[in-house]
């Protein structure tokens, strides 16, 4: 995990705005804290919230903002073994940063029609709590963005904020949860 600076101005602000998972009770509404929490603290334009909620390891969309039906179309479940930065994230549980289209295509070379996309950067994240995946956030920014060290804690600290809320609130049974590899 990534250390946090020292003296963060914003700090405060950020973990009142994390605090707010405590009030999901259900998938809808941890989506909508998934979707305001990420637009407020990470400027994002897009989010895709992937959780397991059957017994083998696919993980199904659970919600999305910043795409429209036509661009999900096709991406309902998501296995371990796809070759996309959320499916590795899932089956790895480590986070993917790319920073820019040729990020992208240097470390997805198959994958190049997606960094042709409206987005400009985007993060891979997974989902876990105590070792165990229950999913993978995907992140989307219009613009280019350099992943420093306190920007990236602040998406670790989303997606893990997620996962907590999901065992917590039993919206995703702790058995559903797979091991990361």
């Amino acid at each position: 995990m990534i250390d946090e600076p020292a003296h963060d101005p914003e700090r405060p602000w950020i973990d009142a705005t994390l605090r707010r998972f405590d009030h999901a009770r259900s998938i809808d509404e941890l989506t909508a804290v998934v979707v305001q929490a990420a637009a407020l603290l990470l400027e994002v334009a897009t989010i895709a919230l992937y959780l397991r909620f059957g017994p083998g390891p696919a993980a199904q969309l659970a919600g999305r903002h910043g795409y429209s039906a036509d661009d999900v179309f096709g991406f309902a479940e998501l296995h371990p073994d796809d070759p996309y930065p959320l499916a590795e994230a899932l089956r790895t549980g480590e986070a993917i940063w790319l920073e820019s289209p040729d990020a992208w295509a240097a470390r997805y070379p198959r994958l190049t029609v997606q960094a042709r996309r409206a987005q400009r950067s985007w993060a891979a994240l997974p989902v876990a709590c105590g070792g165990r995946a229950v999913g993978a956030i995907g992140l989307g920014w219009a613009d280019a963005q350099t992943f420093v060290a306190p920007r990236r804690q602040v998406a670790l600290d989303l997606a893990a904020a997620t996962a907590r809320a999901c065992i917590d609130r039993r919206l995703i049974a702790p058995d559903r949860a797979n091991p990361t590899v």
